[in-house]
């Protein structure tokens, strides 16, 4: 993948290495290579602050806080992040990346105990859809509000 990155980058075609390098960072991460997956999440997000070009920030924003999210020392940090991306999601009318965002960012107050607050985020957002309920995302939300039930 870097050696696409840098046939993207000679070929002036910036705009697609933010998406390769977000998932690039993200299949760092599931390789428990957090220390790759923060710097690359990193550049992405260095370069698309250099072109003006984000389009893309809710969903970059939620792979970073998952990857600091995975460092003990870092995870702290996840939530807010989680936070600004579901904003910017929501600012953006990006129900897609919302979805996902509150997956996530459920998921880690899930694991704090927090039930009631990550079901009620899924369910916000879950209720937007009116189609779509066979997608990987959608399958998730419903996992999640599963696992949240009272």
């Amino acid at each position: 993948m870097a050696a696409c990155i840098e046939e993207l980058r000679a070929a002036r075609y910036e705009l697609l290495t933010t998406g390769v390098l977000s998932v690039m960072a993200e299949g760092y991460l599931l390789m428990g290579r957090t220390d790759a997956a923060l710097n690359t999440i990193e550049a992405c997000l260095q370069q698309m602050e250099a072109s003006g070009e984000l389009v893309h920030n809710p969903d970059v924003l939620r792979r970073k806080a998952a990857i600091l999210a995975a460092i003990p020392e870092r995870r702290a940090e996840a939530e807010p992040l989680l936070e600004q991306a579901l904003e910017l999601s929501r600012q953006q009318a990006a129900l897609g990346w919302e979805l996902k965002t509150a997956i996530t960012l459920a998921e880690l107050l899930i694991e704090q105990g927090r039930h009631r607050e990550a079901r009620a985020l899924v369910a916000r957002v879950y209720e937007a859809f009116d189609e779509g309920f066979g997608t990987g995302d959608l399958i998730a939300a419903r996992r999640v509000l599963a696992l949240t039930a009272p």
